[in-house]
């Protein structure tokens, strides 16, 4: 039995098995459309989705040249507080 590294494994073989399967990317389902979800407040959600998504592409950061590093430094911050709390049960 593993104790708390299974799970990210687990989770790096489904991601590979799905970057084998889609080699060009995960195809975009619409939800009303292909999955035949009939939900009121998904055209409500959406929109608000979309709302979100232009707020973000007009933010300054996401034109910073040095957005990669910035995003790699918080991954590492955040993996190190995972760590850190997780050590800190024992």
């Amino acid at each position: 039995m593993c104790r708390g590294n299974c799970q990210p494994n687990l989770c790096l073989q489904a991601v590979a098995e799905v970057e084998r399967r889609f080699p060009a990317g995960v195809p975009s389902l619409e939800p009303e459309a292909d999955m035949g979800v009939r939900e009121p407040g998904l055209r409500k959600a959406a929109r608000r989705v979309e709302a979100m998504e232009v707020l973000l592409e007009e933010h300054p950061l996401a034109a910073a040249p040095d957005l990669a590093e910035r995003l790699r430094a918080l991954q590492r911050k955040q993996v190190s507080m995972h760590w850190r709390d997780a050590c800190a049960s024992f």
